[in-house]
């Protein structure tokens, strides 16, 4: 199939130019899609040593790792994300290891932290923050963090369906059905598909 011939053209090649380290780039992501994690591991780790796309290879063998179960090197990989386009999923997925690891409250200093580093993405690390303390029964927190979430961004449809599972989880199933509705109403909203 043609991923498998793609991918022993850009071997062959690796093998006539074993210092193209956008070549071996290019086939660290091709293992990574074919789930070949210890040739995209291998790959990506070259990658990162000689410098080339390194926010992007610490990204992925953090993805790597954390797929492989392996999370204290998963969390050292993600935490050398400093920049780049991966930056704000690296401080996710470190924040969501933590709580999974059952250490929520340092979760919450990592997006706390991630918070004043990228205050562009707020919105992002709040519903993450909500879902941290909804998924580790800290209701009382979620809710407030949600209450004032929905001052600053009303009609945000995450926080709306973030409220809806709130609301579900604490059965309160008039508010679910009321939060739904306004998610609904904000995604059939021809103004936001401009």
């Amino acid at each position: 199939d043609k991923p498998d011939e793609a991918r022993a053209l850009y071997e062959s090649f690796l093998k006539a130019h074993p210092n193209d380290n956008e070549m071996r780039y290019a086939l660290a992501g091709l293992a990574y899609d074919r789930e070949d994690y210890e040739a995209s591991r291998q790959h990506f780790e070259t990658v990162a040593a000689a410098g080339v796309h390194t926010e992007i290879a610490l990204y992925y063998l953090g993805e790597i790792a954390a797929r492989q179960n392996e999370t204290s090197r998963a969390l050292a990989y993600f935490r050398q994300v400093n920049g780049g386009r991966f930056q704000l999923d690296a401080k996710l997925s470190v924040a969501r290891l933590l709580a999974q690891a059952g250490q929520l409250d340092a979760a919450l200093t990592e997006l706390h932290s991630a918070a004043a580093e990228l205050p562009e993405r707020r919105l992002e690390l709040l519903v993450t923050e909500i879902d941290l303390l909804r998924d580790g029964a800290r209701l009382d927190e979620a809710n407030k963090l949600l209450k004032q979430g929905l001052v600053d961004y009303p009609a945000n449809v995450q926080l709306l369906l973030a409220q809806a599972q709130l609301a579900s989880i604490q059965d309160d199933y008039a508010l679910t059905q009321t939060a739904l509705e306004q998610a609904l109403a904000q995604v059939d909203n021809p103004e936001i598909r401009k």
